[in-house]
């Protein structure tokens, strides 16, 4: 497969139901991919199982793009790791905005994580379980700017190299 980038969006709660196939897709991506970049937002749930996985990956560039520093620290206790172990590269779009900023703001930020998460990669990964939100805006974002969108639990090495080659040709 050609090198690109892949970004990843989903749920913070995991149904225990779903983590088969979200390791199984996590494996497929860890043996199989030539992603030259892993773009993950550093919340906890998919985003934290994912970087578990594939921010270590020897290959790839780990991209953590977290718009506030409290997430920082707790991707850190998560992983139980320091900063300079965790990553190779982190954006940030605000890493100081407290609890001064009003919650249209917040939701902003993420809004815009997210669609920068989108327009760095070739493919969006995502965990989606249905229900509305920063998962489901994500996805719609990708869809519209012509980004392929994959379901983790969905993923095969077939459909992977499927949607590698349609972000070829993006």
């Amino acid at each position: 497969m050609e090198l690109f980038d892949i970004s990843f969006t989903g749920h913070r709660k995991i149904v225990l139901s779903d983590w088969s196939g979200i390791n199984a897709g996590l494996s497929i991506l860890e043996q199989e991919s030539d992603a030259t970049a892993f773009h993950t937002g550093g919340a906890r749930g998919f985003d934290t199982a994912v970087f578990r996985r594939l921010g270590f990956h020897p290959f790839a560039i780990n991209k953590l793009h977290i718009p506030f520093t409290y997430q920082w620290v707790e991707l850190q206790q998560a992983l139980g790791k320091s900063a300079a172990e965790i990553t190779d590269y982190m954006a940030a779009l605000c890493t100081e905005c407290g609890p001064t900023v009003y919650h249209s703001s917040l939701k902003q930020l993420y809004l815009k994580r997210d669609r920068h998460m989108v327009d760095e990669s070739k493919l969006l990964v995502c965990y989606y379980n249905g229900l509305p939100g920063g998962t489901e805006y994500t996805i719609n974002y990708a869809k519209k700017q012509g980004v392929p969108v994959i379901d983790i639990r969905e993923l095969t090495v077939d459909n992977l190299r499927e949607r590698a080659e349609e972000a070829r040709r993006r």
